[in-house]
């Protein structure tokens, strides 16, 4: 899906303060470039996490402790695009509203 360029690639803006809090804790290294050039580079699109996502928070069940993960989810499902990551498998749920 990501090499695919009939798609368009969004990187959550919350994915983006994920990654500089690993980045200040020593966890990762900061990449070569700034994340807005880098997201220029790479051709993807910011998607802002708005007042529409933190409301559709409320819906998620407690199974995703993780705020970032919770963040992220609440992103796809609003937008209903499916999320793209190395991380822990986790499932999306069903949106009750």
């Amino acid at each position: 899906m990501l090499l695919d360029p009939a798609n368009t690639v969004y990187m959550s803006s919350v994915s983006a303060a994920e990654l500089s809090t690993k980045i200040t804790s020593g966890k990762l290294e900061p990449p070569p470039r700034p994340m807005p050039q880098v997201l220029e580079l790479l051709g993807w699109v910011e998607l802002p996490f708005t007042v529409k996502h933190s409301e559709a928070m409320h819906d998620l069940p407690w199974i995703h402790r993780d705020p970032f993960d919770r963040m992220i989810i609440a992103q796809a499902l609003s937008e209903g695009l499916p999320v793209v990551t190395t991380d822990r498998p986790f499932s999306l749920p069903t949106a009750s509203r």
